[in-house]
């Protein structure tokens, strides 16, 4: 090294430790003091949020604040799709977004997003969906978003329907598939399956 022997290398001396001068003044420390400043912080754009807000301002939401308005919101998404996605509800959603998914296969060739099915099933058996209730802490979308949600995982776990993460991947899963074929028979007969891909 470029020390004397028994003492190490003066440019190494301090590196690991902040002069008490620097951290007093505010300036870097550790290991990237020396980077530039934009550089030493990775993952972060701006300034990170105080989980508290500072006595006497009491404008801006804290982390705790915002974190408790999420919790909320999602106590009163599970509240409110306990309510609707029953079993019985769940059943009759089913029939009806299996139809509507092998209607828009028919006419589209090719499967339906989640919004496109659920377009297809009767308006007043989604109104969960649309009508937001008062008090909701969130976007509009927020709410409609995550009932559609349930909707789907509820659907998918009761065998109506499956997908996977890909889009367009929505289908007739087994429940929804035995349904078409023994109690939704069209008027004028069995019609060939559909084979269009």
């Amino acid at each position: 090294g470029g020390g004397t022997p028994g003492r190490p290398d003066p440019g190494l001396i301090g590196r690991d430790q902040a002069p008490a001068d620097a951290v007093r003044a505010g300036l870097p420390t550790g290991p990237h003091r020396d980077l530039p400043r934009r550089r030493r912080v990775v993952g972060h754009d701006r300034a990170m949020t105080p989980t508290t807000t500072p006595t006497g301002t009491g404008t801006e939401p804290t982390v705790n604040d915002q974190a408790a308005v999420r919790a909320e919101a999602r106590e009163q998404v599970r509240r409110a799709a306990g309510l609707w996605l029953t079993g019985d509800r769940v059943a009759v959603l089913g029939r009806q977004m299996v139809l509507s998914i092998t209607r828009y296969r028919r006419a589209n060739r090719r499967s339906p997003t989640w919004a496109e099915a659920v377009a297809g099933v009767d308006p007043a058996l989604c109104e969960p969906i649309t009508t937001v209730p008062e008090g909701w802490p969130l976007r509009p979308a927020v709410w409609r978003r995550e009932l559609r949600q349930r909707l789907m995982g509820e659907l998918k776990h009761a065998r109506w329907v499956t997908y996977t993460h890909t889009p367009r991947s929505l289908h007739p899963g087994e429940v929804g598939r035995g349904w078409l074929t023994t109690a939704n028979q069209p008027p004028d007969g069995p019609h060939p399956p559909d084979t269009a891909r």
